[in-house]
């Protein structure tokens, strides 16, 4: 089942699925109405795949930054994946500050960490300029991070695509490691003074002043930030109330 918002990309998706020889009866499409939410989920139950198309325009009037806009927006969405459903939302990331190189650009989506703290997977696109090639960037809190380049043979609204190369990260994921982060986030959300800092650069320097010589390298900081941003995505940790909290 497809929900899209932008003008005319109902008719894509059309395109798409005859495109890819998509029998009928298999797949719905449909333009975004707010008020439709009980309709999406009654069809969900007997969907494989919902897609949202896309994250801003289905937002409306709401700021894509309000932590409040993005909780009413994704319990909808949650409801539909306990169904059994997976949920596919199309999102925007935010800006890189070096356009088009791929190499510093964002892999969370733009606006509120709620957003972050509520996706299991992240596939993020990296170069869309470029006609026949994409460089995705894959990551999850279940296994290791994949970057893939994949090619593509284009139709007339979708392509046929294959990969080109693939760089899978070897590093294990274990339960260890899992205990490490959810224990990195609790002496942040538990601390009197670091619970409080919004912004995971500022965490990650005071971190390191906290806790001088756990993280090494020639930017302790950079590298205490990361890990403070994995823990807070693997336990679906956000800033809200003025501090740091875990489901």
């Amino acid at each position: 089942m497809i929900i899209s918002t932008d003008a005319g990309e109902t008719r894509k998706w059309g395109l798409r699925l005859r495109e890819h020889n998509v029998k009928p009866g298999r797949a719905g499409v449909a333009k975004f109405n707010p008020s439709h939410w009980d309709l999406y989920k009654e069809q969900a139950k007997v969907s494989k795949l919902f897609v949202v198309d896309n994250l801003t325009g289905i937002l409306g009037g709401g700021s894509i930054g309000d932590d409040a806009v993005a909780r009413n927006l994704l319990q909808p969405l949650a409801d539909i994946a306990e169904l059994g459903t997976t949920v596919l939302l199309i999102a925007h990331s935010a800006k890189n500050f070096e356009a088009n190189t791929g190499k510093y650009t964002p892999t969370g989506v733009m606006g509120s960490t709620v957003y972050q703290a509520w996706e299991r997977l992240n596939i993020h696109i990296h170069d869309v300029t470029e006609p026949n090639t994409r460089h995705l960037q894959i990551k999850s809190n279940d296994a290791p991070e994949q970057k893939i380049s994949i090619a593509a043979k284009w139709g007339r609204a979708s392509a046929e695509w294959r990969f080109v190369q693939e760089h899978e990260d070897k590093r294990v994921r274990t339960e260890e490691t899992a205990e490490r982060k959810r224990n990195l986030f609790d002496e942040v959300a538990n601390d009197s003074e670091l619970s409080k800092i919004e912004a995971v650069n500022a965490v990650g320097r005071e971190l390191v002043k906290k806790f001088p010589g756990r993280w090494e390298g020639k930017d302790p900081a950079k590298a205490a930030k990361q890990a403070f941003t994995r823990a807070k995505n693997l336990v679906g940790g956000e800033y809200t109330g003025g501090r740091w909290t875990a489901p």
